[in-house]
């Protein structure tokens, strides 16, 4: 009986781990998107984030200039990006193509 209890309590605890990590989370994605452009350099020294692919969306985030950001698609001029910031907070949105320096390619096409 006293086993039982320590392998539970293991088990518990691995629960809990893998909770806070974020394993098996659906819903949100990960920076490193399989279906990815590629990677770009936020251009311009405080640059906003929005909701949808235009500028009257509304904003969700500022990212300072020089931050790298995935590139998940691109849409009416805008970029689809994801980044992920300090604390492990997500940030997902559009940004106007002129404000992100593409640094790197996944797909040979571009």
């Amino acid at each position: 009986m006293e086993l039982l209890k320590k392998v539970l309590s293991v088990l518990v605890c691995f629960v809990m781990l893998a909770v806070m990590l974020g394993v098996g989370a659906s819903g949100g994605r990960d920076t490193a998107d399989a279906d990815a452009i590629g990677i770009g350099v936020i251009m311009g020294e405080a640059v906003r984030v929005r909701k949808a692919p235009s500028t009257s969306a509304e904003m969700v985030a500022t990212l300072k200039g020089g931050q790298e950001v995935t590139v998940l698609a691109e849409e009416n001029g805008f970029y689809q990006i994801i980044l992920k910031i300090e604390g492990g907070e997500t940030v997902e949105g559009y940004m106007k193509e002129s404000l992100i320096s593409m640094k790197e390619y996944f797909n040979k096409n571009h």
